[in-house]
């Protein structure tokens, strides 16, 4: 993943409350180290540690603690219809196969524990191997007037 060159949130996006808390609770972590099997600030995070505490600190969903779990959960979503919020998933990052999880935050880039170079980061995933997505659901719907998080 390569940073990005400007951070900017789509502004529609962010009228939403539960995007805004979401985005809120994840940019605290930007700089924090990436722990392999981290799952707290305490410790730091690696990418599904992040990806849950996130998401269970703000929607109050648990969403698992490993990639293959999350994949499992919530509502899969078509590249094409990727929102601020979704998960998304990668292959082939680190090792073959499915390997990291980020949130998507609009603009092609998403906010990730990377690796232990970079720690939390925010980066653009244009090129990057996106295998899919999902909506964490609970009515979560950035973006999507009238949605209710089943896609």
């Amino acid at each position: 993943a390569t940073p990005p060159e400007a951070y900017e949130i789509p502004p529609e996006p962010l009228s939403d409350p539960k995007f805004a808390a979401l985005i809120t609770e994840a940019n605290k972590y930007l700089g924090l180290p990436y722990v392999w099997g981290g799952s707290k600030p305490g410790t730091g995070f690696d990418c599904s540690g992040f990806t849950n505490w996130v998401i269970k600190n703000t929607l109050g969903i648990d969403i698992g603690r490993s990639v293959p779990p999350q994949l499992n959960y919530g509502v899969a979503v078509a590249y094409s219809n990727l929102q601020p919020g979704d998960i998304v998933f990668f292959e082939n990052t680190y090792t073959w196969g499915l390997s990291h999880v980020g949130i998507y935050i609009g603009n092609n880039q998403f906010i990730h524990a990377e690796n232990e170079s970079t720690g939390v980061v925010i980066s653009d995933f244009t090129g990057m191997s996106v295998i899919t997505a999902k909506s964490p659901g609970s009515g979560f719907s950035p973006g999507r007037s009238g949605a209710t998080g089943s896609r």
